[in-house]
Protein backbone atom coordinates (compact mmCIF):
# COMPACT_ATOMS: atom_id res chain seq x y z
CA UNK A 1 0.00 0.00 0.00
CA UNK A 2 2.92 2.31 0.61
CA UNK A 3 4.04 1.75 -2.49
CA UNK A 4 1.29 3.21 -4.19
CA UNK A 5 -0.38 0.05 -5.06
CA UNK A 6 -4.08 0.23 -5.41
CA UNK A 7 -5.28 -1.70 -2.73
CA UNK A 8 -8.28 -3.42 -4.85
CA UNK A 9 -5.05 -5.05 -6.90
CA UNK A 10 -3.78 -6.24 -3.45
CA UNK A 11 -4.83 -9.82 -2.33
CA UNK A 12 -4.89 -11.29 1.23
CA UNK A 13 -4.94 -14.49 2.56
CA UNK A 14 -5.59 -16.03 5.64
CA UNK A 15 -7.70 -19.02 7.41
CA UNK A 16 -9.46 -16.67 9.37
CA UNK A 17 -10.52 -13.59 7.15
CA UNK A 18 -12.04 -11.26 9.79
CA UNK A 19 -8.94 -11.09 11.33
CA UNK A 20 -7.93 -8.75 8.55
CA UNK A 21 -11.14 -6.62 8.30
CA UNK A 22 -9.25 -3.29 8.70
CA UNK A 23 -7.65 -3.96 5.72
CA UNK A 24 -10.89 -5.17 4.17
CA UNK A 25 -12.19 -1.86 4.69
CA UNK A 26 -8.89 -0.21 2.98
CA UNK A 27 -10.29 -1.54 -0.24
CA UNK A 28 -7.57 -4.49 -0.04
CA UNK A 29 -9.33 -8.28 -1.54
CA UNK A 30 -9.50 -10.61 1.28
CA UNK A 31 -9.63 -14.26 0.89
CA UNK A 32 -9.77 -17.43 2.78
CA UNK A 33 -6.75 -19.99 2.25
CA UNK A 34 -5.53 -22.44 4.37
CA UNK A 35 -2.29 -24.19 3.30
CA UNK A 36 -3.41 -27.72 4.71
CA UNK A 37 -6.61 -27.54 2.52
CA UNK A 38 -5.12 -27.49 -1.38
CA UNK A 39 -8.29 -26.83 -2.79
CA UNK A 40 -9.04 -23.37 -1.19
CA UNK A 41 -5.91 -22.43 -2.27
CA UNK A 42 -7.15 -22.59 -5.91
CA UNK A 43 -9.93 -19.97 -5.44
CA UNK A 44 -7.40 -18.06 -3.42
CA UNK A 45 -4.56 -17.75 -5.68
CA UNK A 46 -6.90 -17.00 -8.63
CA UNK A 47 -5.81 -13.70 -11.04
CA UNK A 48 -3.01 -13.12 -9.10
CA UNK A 49 -0.03 -12.30 -10.69
CA UNK A 50 3.16 -12.20 -8.11
CA UNK A 51 2.43 -13.95 -4.41
CA UNK A 52 4.29 -13.74 -1.42
CA UNK A 53 4.92 -17.27 0.38
CA UNK A 54 5.27 -16.91 3.54
CA UNK A 55 7.19 -19.44 5.74
CA UNK A 56 4.87 -20.90 8.24
CA UNK A 57 5.52 -21.86 11.96
CA UNK A 58 3.48 -25.69 11.60
CA UNK A 59 5.61 -27.59 13.48
CA UNK A 60 4.08 -29.59 15.65
CA UNK A 61 3.94 -32.20 13.32
CA UNK A 62 7.12 -33.44 11.39
CA UNK A 63 6.94 -33.07 7.33
CA UNK A 64 3.78 -30.76 8.07
CA UNK A 65 5.52 -27.77 7.23
CA UNK A 66 7.37 -28.45 3.75
CA UNK A 67 3.98 -29.95 3.15
CA UNK A 68 2.11 -26.73 3.30
CA UNK A 69 4.82 -24.94 1.34
CA UNK A 70 4.75 -27.73 -1.65
CA UNK A 71 0.86 -27.61 -1.40
CA UNK A 72 1.59 -23.95 -2.09
CA UNK A 73 3.60 -23.92 -4.41
CA UNK A 74 1.69 -26.54 -7.10
CA UNK A 75 -1.33 -24.50 -6.35
CA UNK A 76 0.40 -20.97 -7.74
CA UNK A 77 1.61 -22.78 -10.43
CA UNK A 78 -1.57 -24.12 -11.64
CA UNK A 79 -3.35 -20.79 -10.95
CA UNK A 80 -1.17 -18.90 -13.43
CA UNK A 81 1.45 -17.17 -10.75
CA UNK A 82 4.02 -15.41 -12.85
CA UNK A 83 6.44 -14.98 -9.54
CA UNK A 84 6.89 -15.93 -5.83
CA UNK A 85 8.42 -14.14 -3.32
CA UNK A 86 9.65 -16.94 -0.79
CA UNK A 87 10.70 -16.23 2.86
CA UNK A 88 13.68 -18.94 3.34
CA UNK A 89 16.63 -19.05 5.88
CA UNK A 90 20.29 -17.93 5.24
CA UNK A 91 22.83 -19.93 4.52
CA UNK A 92 20.06 -22.60 4.18
CA UNK A 93 22.18 -25.82 2.95
CA UNK A 94 24.79 -27.41 5.76
CA UNK A 95 23.99 -25.74 8.58
CA UNK A 96 22.28 -27.28 12.16
CA UNK A 97 19.57 -24.95 12.52
CA UNK A 98 16.75 -27.34 12.38
CA UNK A 99 14.34 -25.49 10.27
CA UNK A 100 16.62 -25.60 7.07
CA UNK A 101 15.63 -28.66 5.37
CA UNK A 102 11.95 -27.07 5.01
CA UNK A 103 13.28 -24.29 3.57
CA UNK A 104 16.00 -26.21 1.19
CA UNK A 105 12.81 -28.70 -0.14
CA UNK A 106 10.44 -25.12 -0.58
CA UNK A 107 13.51 -23.59 -2.80
CA UNK A 108 13.70 -26.21 -4.83
CA UNK A 109 10.61 -26.61 -5.72
CA UNK A 110 10.18 -23.40 -6.69
CA UNK A 111 13.21 -24.36 -8.97
CA UNK A 112 11.44 -27.39 -10.42
CA UNK A 113 8.26 -24.95 -11.25
CA UNK A 114 8.03 -22.75 -14.66
CA UNK A 115 7.40 -20.02 -12.11
CA UNK A 116 9.87 -16.96 -11.82
CA UNK A 117 11.06 -16.65 -7.93
CA UNK A 118 12.65 -14.61 -5.36
CA UNK A 119 14.11 -16.10 -2.31
CA UNK A 120 14.78 -13.97 1.15
CA UNK A 121 17.18 -15.48 2.76
CA UNK A 122 16.47 -14.03 6.32
CA UNK A 123 19.18 -13.75 9.06
CA UNK A 124 18.36 -14.03 12.65
CA UNK A 125 15.47 -12.10 13.62
CA UNK A 126 16.88 -9.33 16.24
CA UNK A 127 13.69 -10.16 18.46
CA UNK A 128 14.93 -13.27 19.19
CA UNK A 129 17.36 -12.03 21.73
CA UNK A 130 15.09 -10.10 24.14
CA UNK A 131 14.42 -13.33 25.81
CA UNK A 132 18.10 -13.70 26.60
CA UNK A 133 18.89 -10.55 27.23
CA UNK A 134 15.98 -10.41 29.26
CA UNK A 135 17.16 -13.19 31.53
CA UNK A 136 20.66 -11.59 31.76
CA UNK A 137 19.25 -8.90 33.09
CA UNK A 138 18.10 -10.69 36.10
CA UNK A 139 21.96 -12.02 36.42
CA UNK A 140 24.26 -9.54 35.03
CA UNK A 141 25.11 -12.61 32.86
CA UNK A 142 24.62 -13.11 29.25
CA UNK A 143 25.03 -17.70 28.37
CA UNK A 144 25.61 -18.62 24.69
CA UNK A 145 27.53 -21.33 22.87
CA UNK A 146 28.07 -18.98 20.13
CA UNK A 147 32.01 -18.42 21.05
CA UNK A 148 33.40 -15.72 19.09
CA UNK A 149 30.60 -16.02 16.02
CA UNK A 150 28.62 -13.11 14.94
CA UNK A 151 25.09 -12.59 13.25
CA UNK A 152 24.01 -9.70 11.35
CA UNK A 153 20.29 -9.77 12.97
CA UNK A 154 17.53 -8.36 11.73
CA UNK A 155 14.11 -7.12 12.82
CA UNK A 156 10.98 -8.96 11.52
CA UNK A 157 9.25 -5.43 10.47
CA UNK A 158 13.20 -4.75 8.28
CA UNK A 159 12.04 -8.29 7.00
CA UNK A 160 9.00 -7.35 6.12
CA UNK A 161 9.22 -4.24 4.05
CA UNK A 162 11.77 -6.22 2.05
CA UNK A 163 9.62 -9.20 1.18
CA UNK A 164 6.93 -5.88 0.20
CA UNK A 165 9.62 -3.61 -1.93
CA UNK A 166 10.13 -7.86 -3.45
CA UNK A 167 6.68 -8.34 -3.86
CA UNK A 168 5.68 -4.55 -5.56
CA UNK A 169 9.05 -4.83 -7.86
CA UNK A 170 8.57 -6.01 -11.37
CA UNK A 171 11.47 -8.73 -11.49
CA UNK A 172 10.43 -11.49 -13.55
CA UNK A 173 13.58 -13.93 -13.05
CA UNK A 174 14.92 -15.75 -10.75
CA UNK A 175 17.46 -14.33 -7.50
CA UNK A 176 18.06 -15.29 -4.50
CA UNK A 177 18.62 -12.14 -2.28
CA UNK A 178 20.45 -12.06 1.41
CA UNK A 179 18.36 -9.96 3.96
CA UNK A 180 20.20 -8.91 6.60
CA UNK A 181 21.30 -6.09 9.65
CA UNK A 182 24.00 -3.72 8.30
CA UNK A 183 26.70 -5.47 10.56
CA UNK A 184 27.28 -8.73 12.24
CA UNK A 185 27.71 -8.46 15.84
CA UNK A 186 29.49 -10.99 18.46
CA UNK A 187 27.25 -12.04 21.73
CA UNK A 188 30.02 -9.55 23.34
CA UNK A 189 28.62 -7.58 21.20
CA UNK A 190 25.11 -8.30 22.42
CA UNK A 191 25.87 -7.79 25.70
CA UNK A 192 27.99 -4.69 25.61
CA UNK A 193 24.44 -3.35 23.51
CA UNK A 194 22.27 -4.48 26.62
CA UNK A 195 24.21 -2.81 28.90
CA UNK A 196 24.02 0.39 27.09
CA UNK A 197 19.98 0.10 26.23
CA UNK A 198 19.12 -1.01 29.87
CA UNK A 199 21.81 0.99 32.00
CA UNK A 200 23.10 -2.88 33.40
CA UNK A 201 25.80 -4.73 33.36
CA UNK A 202 25.83 -7.39 31.65
CA UNK A 203 28.79 -9.95 31.26
CA UNK A 204 29.01 -12.56 27.97
CA UNK A 205 29.64 -16.12 29.65
CA UNK A 206 31.00 -18.88 26.56
CA UNK A 207 29.62 -21.89 27.59
CA UNK A 208 31.23 -25.25 25.77
CA UNK A 209 28.50 -26.92 23.32
CA UNK A 210 28.94 -30.39 25.39
CA UNK A 211 27.51 -28.27 28.66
Amino acid sequence: LEAGTAPGKIIATTRTPEKLADFSEKGVIVRQADFDDPASLAEAFTSVDRLLLISTDALDVPGRRLKQHQNAVKAAEEAGVSHVVYTSLINPVNTPVFLAPDHVATEAALAASKMGWTLLRENIYTEMLLGSIGQALGSGQLFSAAGDGKAAYITREDCALAAAAALASSFSGQRTLNITGPEAVSQYDVAAIGAQVTGQPITYIPLELES
